[in-house]
């Protein structure tokens, strides 16, 4: 969320450290990468899609969320620890699945080629479809 803040995404502004980082004329892809169960990020799951979908202008096809991570709360075919699960949904997983271009991959899969050369696949589809603001 703090990456997707106005005040420090403004092209113009000297000072604004992300300036040309969000822009309306592009897709924003979001990609995390974490090898634990999420419980310390800032903020609840509602509110980064909030800041998302504010941050596209309300546009769901506008960006896409990407996150690897461990498997232990799905209960089947978990690759990290088979022999632990969590009940609880990672935060990640729920972000990625309450969001229209979410996808979620174990972060413990034998390799990520395969995986990530199907999203951007699927990018490019949704790319192919994006129309700017204005």
């Amino acid at each position: 969320m703090a990456a997707l803040q106005p005040e420090i995404n403004d092209p113009n502004d000297d000072y604004a450290c992300n300036g040309g980082f969000l822009r309306s004329d592009a897709l924003l892809v979001v990609t995390i990468i974490q090898d634990t169960y999420d419980s310390d990020s800032l903020g609840t799951v509602d509110e980064w899609i909030t800041a998302l979908r504010t941050a596209k202008n309300g546009d769901d096809d506008a960006f896409m969320v990407l996150v690897l991570t461990t498997d232990v709360d799905l209960g089947y075919q978990q690759l990290c620890l088979p022999n632990q699960y969590n009940p609880n949904p990672n935060r990640l997983r729920t972000l990625a699945d309450g969001v229209e271009h979410g996808f979620v991959g174990s972060l413990c899969m034998e390799g990520y080629d395969d995986w990530f050369k199907e999203r951007v696949t699927y990018l490019v589809d949704l790319c192919d479809d994006f129309v700017p603001p204005g």
